[in-house]
């Protein structure tokens, strides 16, 4: 089975608008109000100019590109704590890395789901609802070791101790990915396949004027995660969809140099999560 990279993030963000731009099959944008929202997923070629340079050293009868898989995951919904929504959740446990989507653009057509556009909120609203089901899992195995570690099992001891750590952690809003344990001692939710352990990537989804410099809600997401190893990327989704859809690569071209981009923002996105699942080519 082929690692997965899931596009995460609220509803009316544009997720499945760039998911289109990337993929060859395209997906209806989700319900979540209605319960019909599914995941889409799509095995995505991945840029790579080298090889077109390649074969002018060695022809081929053709290229063939490396792959990445990528679900479009409905939108999350802010709910009051456990046991509430977010069934896509499930779905978010199965990807390897998430592309984090954030609206930053305003369009009074499309209402935010919070009444404004604030991709700082968003992002601790999504992380909210990641770590409410991490930390279900974790209290779910700290209940299964505790009677062993009352009668002196040392081994379930110190597993309760880490679990106590990712426990108190998680209730003070923050992501296991930062929990201070060794890196041995993380053996003890290996099994639990936390959330927020995923490595992440932040996609800024701006208007067209702001495709190449972004804007202040960007810069916002800039400063916000400005001590965060990750990667942010600015793509302007309703742009990128109309050149998707262009036929001539000319007219793609042309189109790209009247926003000021030299190639589709997608390209880089894909090219990202590829890198974000730590995977590496072989030319042959």
């Amino acid at each position: 089975m082929g690692l997965k990279c899931g596009i995460i993030g609220l509803a009316n963000v544009g997720k499945t608008t760039i998911f289109n731009c990337m993929s060859s099959t395209k997906a209806l944008t989700s319900n979540v109000a209605t319960g019909t929202g599914k995941s889409n997923i799509s095995t995505i070629n991945v840029p790579d100019n080298r090889l077109y340079e390649l074969e002018k050293f060695q022809p081929t009868e053709r290229i063939v590109h490396t792959t990445v898989e990528i679900v479009d995951i409905p939108g999350l919904s802010k709910t009051t704590g456990k046991g509430e929504g977010n069934k896509f959740l499930a779905d978010v446990r199965n990807c390897d890395a998430l592309i984090h989507v954030l609206r930053c653009f305003d369009d009074p057509s499309l209402p935010h789901i919070d009444g404004s556009i604030d991709p700082v909120r968003d992002i601790e609203t999504v992380n909210f609802e990641l770590q409410v089901r991490d930390l279900e899992s974790v209290e779910k195995k700290l209940q299964k070791v505790e009677k062993a570690a009352k009668v002196g099992d040392k081994e379930a001891k110190k597993a309760f101790e880490v679990l106590s750590v990712y426990k108190n952690h998680l209730e003070s809003f923050k992501n296991a990915s930062t929990v201070p344990v060794d890196e041995h001692d993380k053996k003890y939710v290996d099994d639990l396949f936390l959330l927020t352990t995923k490595p992440v990537i932040y996609v800024c989804n701006v208007d067209e004027k702001s495709a190449v410099n972004g804007n202040q809600y960007s810069n916002r997401v800039k400063e916000f995660l400005k001590d965060e190893k990750t990667e942010i990327l600015i793509i302007a989704g309703k742009v990128e969809a109309e050149i998707s859809e262009l036929e001539s690569e000319d007219d793609r071209k042309a189109f790209l140099a009247d926003v000021g981009l030299t190639e589709p923002g997608v390209n880089k996105l894909i090219r990202a999560a590829y890198s974000l699942l730590n995977l590496e080519t072989f030319f042959t």
